[in-house]
């Protein structure tokens, strides 16, 4: 079957179907989760972490479709098995540029904005793509050697500075969009999120793994109920 396939389809037709068996995979786990999700209590002041790979984190609710130590199976391209208003926080460490901008990155923070409770804080740490860019015009070598960032068809090659910065915003096809603090600042606030800022490095929070990988670290709130109409009633003057 597989000599075939190979002999009558082209190329491309055979990643289109090895896209959709990887879709299929993808949603069968995340029905497993649904499952789970029904289980779920809140407690008094909920937090989610998205993406929780190998680092969950004890007394939130964490999210992922492959981490064993995930407390739901969940697909973040679609809706977040919360109620409105419900959670109190919510963070993401290198998962927001996996995503595809503008679709599915805009669906995932109108689901976040919708659970966060009034005031309640979204906490985002991608890499910092615009350092990466920085560093591949003053010619620095050094900022792209060391820790892990060697991998991949990297680690059989001599790469060049615009391999490292291919890798940055593609890592063999995982990550979908590149951010800097103008960027992502604008496409949070862009998704109704007030007080965006670049916040530090917090270590109660944060991996040590991914400061040194030359992270942006930023925070959004979702607007007060009251702050929210204000805004509504200006923009219907004008």
């Amino acid at each position: 079957m597989t000599r075939w396939l190979k002999s009558q389809t082209t190329v491309g037709f055979r990643r289109a179907l090895g896209q959709v068996a990887t879709e299929f995979r993808l949603m069968r786990r995340h029905r497993h989760g649904r499952r789970e999700a029904r289980h779920l209590v809140l407690p008094p002041e909920p937090k989610v972490q998205l993406g929780s790979g190998t680092q969950p984190k004890p007394g939130w609710i964490n999210l992922d479709l492959f981490a064993p130590s995930a407390d739901v199976t969940w697909d973040v391209r679609e809706p977040l098995p919360f109620p409105d208003g419900s959670i109190a926080m919510v963070y993401s460490e290198h998962m927001l540029e996996h995503l595809a901008y503008p679709t599915d990155v805009k669906h995932l923070l109108s689901e976040i904005r919708r659970i966060l409770r009034p005031s309640g804080v979204f906490s985002v740490v991608v890499p910092h793509c615009g350092d990466a860019l920085r560093a591949y015009v003053d010619g620095d070598e050094r900022f792209f050697v060391g820790h892990d960032r060697l991998r991949s068809y990297m680690l059989t090659e001599e790469p060049t500075l615009m391999h490292h910065v291919n890798y940055w915003f593609r890592s063999d096809g995982l990550h979908q969009y590149g951010y800097d603090e103008a960027t992502l600042g604008q496409v949070l606030r862009d998704s109704g999120f007030s007080g965006v800022h670049v916040r530090s490095y917090d270590p109660s929070i944060d991996s040590e793994k991914r400061f040194q990988l030359h992270s942006l670290y930023m925070e959004a709130v979702k607007p007060a109920a009251g702050g929210a109409a204000v805004r509504s009633e200006l923009h219907a003057c004008a």
